[in-house]
């Protein structure tokens, strides 16, 4: 959290999705990738504290420090939550697929929809804010507005140096397509009763804005 992270949308300016580069391996110089947790959900409010969840345990089990991991959450939050918000018409939810890895001493969080994109006004409801959350707190932050197939790409790179524990099999998260769809289908179809249900879920984005307006006051003025 502390120290300066580069960024790879400048003043709110995003790539287009044929810019993007290979995250991993631009930023690790290549290696072995080490996927820790994969997921494909429905873009419904209850795949919001899921997905935040699983990956904080999958990340605590590699023992990435407290600091790190609560970083990590809070960007997953907003990345998932603006699939959920924006990405798909109302009533009509697509999926999102949301993968960690390891690469090196990196950490490679990539947060995927099959929608629209992003609202293009700024002041959409929470999204600016959002924004500001997940490039204040990641090292690389890389946005990808929808090519001709549709969907947003949001990857966000975090320092991983700090993890105690190499992983082991049974924490690396195997690929899965087929299993991957079978969720999807099971969690699709139990949304429409836990759809129902949002304040407690919505309130996880309540906490990283009054994590910024935290991150804002201790900055240091201008010149200091």
């Amino acid at each position: 959290m502390s120290g300066s992270r580069s960024t790879s949308v400048p003043d709110g300016r995003r790539r287009r999705a044929g810019e993007v580069p290979d995250a991993g391996r631009s930023s690790a110089g290549g290696g072995r990738v080490l996927v820790v947790y994969a997921r494909l959900l429905p873009a419904v409010p209850a795949s919001i504290g899921c997905v935040r969840h699983e990956l904080d345990d999958a990340l605590r089990r590699l023992g990435m420090p407290e600091p790190k991991c609560q970083d990590v959450a809070l960007v997953v939050t907003e990345a998932v939550t603006n699939a959920t918000l924006h990405a798909y018409e109302n009533g009509h939810p697509g999926p999102i697929y949301t993968k960690a890895s390891l690469l090196r001493e990196r950490l490679m969080l990539t947060v995927s929809d099959a929608g629209h994109g992003m609202p293009s006004r700024r002041d959409s409801p929470g999204l600016g804010l959002g924004l500001e959350i997940m490039q204040r707190l990641s090292r690389e932050l890389i946005i990808s507005d929808p090519g001709t197939l549709g969907g947003t790409q949001v990857v966000a790179i975090f320092d991983a140096s700090g993890c105690s524990n190499a992983p082991t099999c049974e924490q690396l998260h195997p690929h899965r397509g087929s299993d991957l769809a079978r969720e999807y289908m099971r969690a699709l179809h139990a949304s429409r009763e836990l759809c129902s249900d949002t304040t407690a879920l919505m309130a996880q984005a309540d906490q990283a804005i009054r994590r910024l307006e935290q991150l804002k006051g201790a900055r240091p003025p201008a010149g200091a």
